[in-house]
């Protein structure tokens, strides 16, 4: 089963491994890779004894330090195959790491074990650059760390230069242990927002999430939920931004890009520091109803049998409890311990944000086959009552705010392109009363 923290990937909710999780053969490789790539000992048990006896632990340390010297930081597991040649059993793993989105194949004995594993395609990602509108001589940036007791978050301050009393920006993450500048294949949209925002003298300030930087990002005790994931960590950035030196006190704001921004109604009534949030391709709906939504999708698109997402449509209401009943807080779900999800299937995001007093902004881009417009009118709805309100959608744009691309899978996010100047502007607008 895929780690819960890496189940739904940074800034998307994608379920289209959904049917590993009918499969002890998908569920063991994903098991295997994820321990391997960490380099845990446990991850030499999954071999075959005729495979141990040539290849030792030491050897597969070496390969495992290879593969990350040649591309980069881990990420996730995009996608899990099986395929049967001449009476062996193959698993495909569609991998994502900071410099490459790698194919690897597993050949399997008839019980399961590992009797190959080999890299079948590297797949080099081209490189990222900075957008066109980024100016170096209109902004600065340096380092500064969001804490929140022991945990401790590496982050980024981009400032104005020569503007006093600006507006400051927090960047709030979705799903999956993204970092600062919320890197996706060949994407950077924070780094672009920070960028193109300081152009237009407003700060921002951007940071590694919790889930990138700790393994258990729980204090002894607690049962994971959204509080750990994010919602503690982005209080705790707005705090820090508002005492930025320079920064106006009644201009903070906070931008939350999906899971984010389904949080982000949360995240604002909870503080007194925000003059207005941003929620942006945010979920109005449930997990589950966007992940069946995200499976029918793929069927329709022929990467899905109906077997498969027939499975996956069971085990997805599965997750829909109200209570534990006789669960524990960490028993593993779908989506991660029941504590997690449990804390989603109570939570009302569009009832929520109708208690936040300052004003809003909802963003969208109408070609997202992660979040829907649908999801962008229920937000509309809720809303429609509340002056402080405005709704912009992008006729061309996806998930991560930038063009759509063709294939209507995370395919798309490996080609390197930037947020197009017309969001900048509309958040700027926004910000700066335009």
């Amino acid at each position: 089963m895929k780690n819960f923290l890496t189940l739904l990937i940074a800034l998307i909710f994608y379920s289209s491994l959904a049917n590993a999780q009918a499969d002890t053969t998908l569920q063991n490789a994903d098991r295997f890779f994820n321990l391997f790539i960490n380099g845990e000992p446990e991850a030499y048990s999954y071999f075959a004894k005729d495979f141990q006896d040539k290849v030792k632990p030491a050897q597969i340390a070496t390969i495992r330090q290879q593969f990350l010297a040649k591309f980069g930081k881990f990420i996730s597991i995009e996608k899990v195959n099986k395929m049967t040649q001449q009476g062996t059993e193959f698993v495909l793993l569609n991998t994502s790491f900071e410099k490459a989105n790698p194919l690897f194949t597993m050949s399997l004995a008839k019980d399961g074990k590992l009797v190959g594993f080999f890299l079948a395609k590297e797949n080099q990602k081209v490189t990222y650059k900075d957008p066109a509108y980024a100016d170096k001589s209109l902004y600065e940036e340096r380092q500064l760390t969001v804490e929140v007791g022991e945990f401790k978050m590496p982050g980024i301050l981009t400032t104005p230069n020569n503007v006093t009393n600006f507006p400051i920006l927090v960047l709030v993450h979705g799903s999956g242990p993204g970092d600062k500048d919320l890197t996706i294949g060949g994407l950077k949209p924070f780094r672009d927002l920070a960028l193109g925002l300081a152009t237009k003298g407003i700060a921002t300030l951007r940071y590694d999430k919790r889930t990138s930087i700790y393994r258990n990002p729980m204090a002894v005790g607690e049962d994971f939920t959204t509080k750990q994931e994010t919602e503690d960590d982005a209080l705790a950035a707005i705090k820090l931004a508002s005492n930025v030196d320079g920064v106006d006190k009644k201009q903070v704001y906070a931008l939350g890009l999906s899971l984010g921004g389904m949080l982000m109604p949360r995240i604002a009534i909870s503080t007194n520091e925000l003059a207005g949030v941003i929620i942006a391709a945010g979920p109005a709906r449930s997990f589950q109803d966007i992940s069946i939504e995200q499976n029918t999708l793929s069927f329709n698109q022929k990467l899905i049998d109906q077997k498969t997402l027939d499975s996956a449509i069971t085990l997805l209401n599965n997750t829909r409890f109200k209570t534990l009943g006789d669960k524990k807080p960490n028993t593993p779900t779908l989506y991660g311990p029941a504590s997690y999800i449990l804390d989603l299937n109570n939570y009302n995001q569009t009832e929520t944000i109708k208690k936040f007093k300052g004003k809003i902004l909802v963003l969208q881009g109408e070609k997202d086959f992660q979040v829907s417009m649908a999801d962008f009118n229920l937000w509309k709805q809720a809303l429609q009552k509340n002056k402080k309100a405005n709704a912009i959608s992008f006729p061309s744009l996806g998930h991560p705010f930038v063009l759509a691309g063709k294939t209507n899978t995370i395919a798309d996010y490996d080609l390197p392109q930037n947020v197009p100047t017309e969001v900048i502007d509309a958040i700027s607008n926004w910000i700066l009363n335009k």
